[in-house]
């Protein structure tokens, strides 16, 4: 063998790409995070002060909602001081620590429920979905506080309402948005309206409830006598 093919080989060997399901080591000022059951790149990224978009550009993501559990992210930064990763996806409110009575939301649309809470496949789906004509009003399903209210990767248009103590709801998919971020809407306030916007195969509302940013199944909130 020549020395400049033997160069060759070692240069070859130097580039080969990590083995499947084994990350590369991380770069000076680079840190890592294990996704677990139930996260999203929007949660991950929120835990550990990034943005989705930041994360998907270092780990070269084409398809941001597609995670697998243990699948090693790379970010930039000091780890969140304080902050723990988030628990595996619950089911329920007594996985969330609060009372039923206290924290019963009314429907956030009229419709039919097409998609529930849980796994599909390998895929965990965070909400239900409400499958309702486009237009269909699309309101607040709890006294609160309007966090985001924009287009969101796979959600399409999203509206986040913050409940308090930790508690949230997402409405995605939404054709139109008719409020705003920093905005109180009451109980049954219009929101937003159906749509198929985002990652949708039909018009529908994508709904969630989340506590400390783990989702937990909706319907466990929802009131059986209010739909």
């Amino acid at each position: 063998m020549t020395r400049s093919v033997l160069v060759a080989v070692l240069l070859g060997l130097l580039w080969l790409p990590p083995a499947p399901g084994l990350a590369a080591a991380p770069l000076a000022g680079q840190r890592v995070h294990v996704v677990r059951s139930g996260e999203t790149l929007w949660a991950i990224a929120r835990q550990h002060g990034t943005t989705p978009r930041a994360m998907a550009r270092i780990n070269v993501l084409t398809d941001e909602d597609r995670l697998r559990v243990g699948q090693v992210l790379r970010f930039l930064g000091p780890p969140a001081a304080g902050r723990r990763p988030a628990a595996p996806a619950e089911t329920g409110w007594r996985a969330a620590g609060v009372p039923a009575v206290r924290y019963r939301f009314g429907w956030p649309s009229r419709g039919v429920v097409t998609s529930r809470f849980g796994y599909r496949g390998r895929r965990h789906h965070h909400g239900i979905d409400i499958a309702a004509p486009a237009g269909t009003p699309v309101t607040a399903a709890r006294n609160g506080v309007v966090r985001f209210a924009g287009w969101m990767n796979g959600y399409g248009r999203l509206v986040i309402v913050d409940h308090g103590a930790g508690l949230a709801t997402w409405y995605g998919h939404a054709s139109t948005i008719v409020t705003r971020a920093g905005r109180r809407v009451r109980r049954g306030q219009l929101i937003a309206r159906v749509g198929r916007t985002g990652h949708a195969t039909g018009s529908n509302l994508h709904f969630e409830v989340r506590q400390d940013n783990r989702p937990l199944d909706p319907l466990a909130f929802l009131r059986k006598d209010a739909r």
